[in-house]
């Protein structure tokens, strides 16, 4: 048996070379796995422990190991000092003291030009240390190489001087929407060579950064990103301005992207050929939402213009009609009354009237048009106004005792709304929305007040009727909010219908 005794120092040696080797992989594979900030390190990390192990060995078979592969080992390990010394400065500047501490976007060709001075200092320091070149002699030689790489690469070169004046200057960072020429985008992306947007439908644009540095750039999402949406409105001769500012602010007020502090500004623009036209400036979150605010405002223009009776002149043009007879508008009224009157004779409120009182309730009664998502009544708000649904859905929704938002249903065609406001003028007991384009038949407290003088009689049984549609609502909120109901039906019903027929009597003071 061979017995081989090491020295102490020998042995750790070995054992130290042992480990760094096998170290060297387990921590280049850990930090590759790590955040993004930290995979660059992997490689040197690998490398410099690679040639500490070297040495390591080297004492501990000093005759395996001649002069020239321990001096390998030391130039191998000065590389990799010193390009952890590299990536560590650049994560110093750029994340650590840019980002972090003075909270300042780096873009990529910002990192990119960092990272190539310090490689580019590193190599002057690693020329004539490690491999006894002077620095002078290559700069001096490599001159006339240098011209004609320059020559060959002026465009390359130009682009990447214009990205370095960008990010210097700034006009723009990444996020920001633009327009840069005919080009409008979201900047994606500043390289070397270029700059890249995403457009509002999605493309992609590539734009040399030369072109960039001599085109005029306007950033919409500079000083801050919100912006300002300019629409143009034509509308007839007879509406009063005052109206029509008044309707255009509602349409603003109720579109979704468009901000109601700053308040729209509404200016008269022009008196045009066939309109007078109105300028529309109103505040938006950002310049993606240009397109959906644009459409949810002229929506709802529409829709409000319809109701307050507001036309939307077509443009003006000699031509020659034919006129319907007056006979025909006479039918084409008739049938539209008609139509009006059945399903108001539906209404289980209007059971007790005779058929002269519903004429009478058709023919001043007017349509109005909601479109989809349109609040048609707040809860809580006042209103004296009945609306029966002609076309459409409307969904009822309150608000519970917790501040919850309970939908208590959704009304179709033939059912009805506003039945305890316009009987007894009580503030909007819960909000109604359009579940989709609705069209509503309105009747109001001096409509109905035509009705009900001629028939007094009748406020006992409309009291009943809304003491059942109360209790229903009430019987609904209790399920929603798992509560007992506070009495028994019967007496609560008695209760609310001499509430109901006190409240008609002093409202239309009969």
């Amino acid at each position: 048996m061979i017995v081989m005794e090491f020295e102490s120092g020998t042995t750790w040696s070995m054992v130290l070379g042992v480990v760094l080797l096998c170290a060297g992989p387990v921590v280049a594979w850990a930090l590759r796995r790590a955040a993004a900030s930290l995979r660059r390190f992997g490689i040197p990390f690998l490398l410099l422990f690679l040639s500490l192990s070297c040495y390591s060995f080297s004492n501990v078979y000093p005759s395996s190991w001649g002069p020239n592969l321990v001096s390998q080992a030391g130039n191998l390990m000065i590389v990799a000092v010193l390009w952890l010394a590299v990536e560590a400065i650049r994560w110093l500047l750029t994340l650590a003291i840019l980002e972090r501490f003075l909270n300042f976007t780096v873009e990529t060709i910002t990192k990119n030009i960092i990272t190539a001075a310090l490689y580019i200092a590193a190599i002057l320091v690693l020329l004539p240390w490690v491999f006894g070149i002077q620095v002078t002699t290559v700069l001096t030689t490599s001159a006339i190489l240098t011209v004609i790489i320059g020559l060959a690469l002026q465009d390359l070169l130009g682009n990447l001087f214009a990205g370095v004046a960008l990010n210097i200057e700034m006009p723009f960072r990444k996020g920001d929407w633009v327009q840069i020429g005919e080009h409008i985008g979201a900047v994606k992306e500043i390289s070397w060579r270029s700059t890249k947007i995403s457009t509002l439908i999605h493309d992609l644009i590539v734009i040399p950064n030369s072109v960039v540095s001599k085109s005029v750039v306007q950033n919409f999402s500079l000083p801050t990103r919100r912006d300002i949406l300019v629409l143009m409105m034509g509308v007839a001769y007879d509406a009063p301005p005052n109206k029509v500012r008044n309707v255009l602010k509602e349409a603003c007020y109720h579109a979704k992207d468009v901000l109601n502090n700053p308040e729209p500004v509404i200016r008269v623009k022009e008196y045009g050929d066939s309109s007078i036209n109105y300028e529309l400036r109103v505040w938006i979150h950002e310049y993606s939402c240009y397109k959906d605010a644009r459409d949810q405002v002229y929506s709802l223009i529409w829709y409000l213009f319809r109701r307050h009776n507001i036309t939307i002149p077509y443009p003006v043009r000699d031509i020659h009609i034919k006129t319907a007879s007056h006979k025909e508008d006479v039918e084409r009224k008739a049938l539209f009354e008609a139509q009006k009157a059945r399903q108001l004779r539906e209404v289980e409120l209007f059971s007790s009237l005779d058929d002269e009182d519903i004429a009478l309730l058709a023919s001043e009664s007017p349509s109005m048009r909601f479109g989809e998502g349109e609040m048609v009544v707040k809860q809580g708000d006042p209103g004296d106004s009945f609306f029966l649904i002609r076309s459409g859905k409307i969904r009822i929704v309150v608000d519970g005792a917790s501040n919850k938002r309970i939908a208590l249903a959704e009304l179709n065609e033939g059912s009805y709304l506003g039945a305890t406001s316009l009987l007894t003028g009580e503030p909007r007991n819960a909000t109604a929305i359009a579940a989709t384009d609705t069209e509503l038949l309105v009747i109001s407290k001096e409509t109905f007040n035509k009705v009900l003088v001629s028939k007094p009689e009748i406020a006992s049984e409309l009291g009943r009727l809304l003491a059942e549609r109360q209790l229903d609502r009430e019987a609904k909120l209790a399920a929603s909010e798992n509560m007992a109901p506070k009495m028994p039906t019967a007496e609560r019903e008695r209760q609310l219908h001499e509430r109901f027929f006190r409240k008609i009597k002093q409202f239309f003071q009969i």
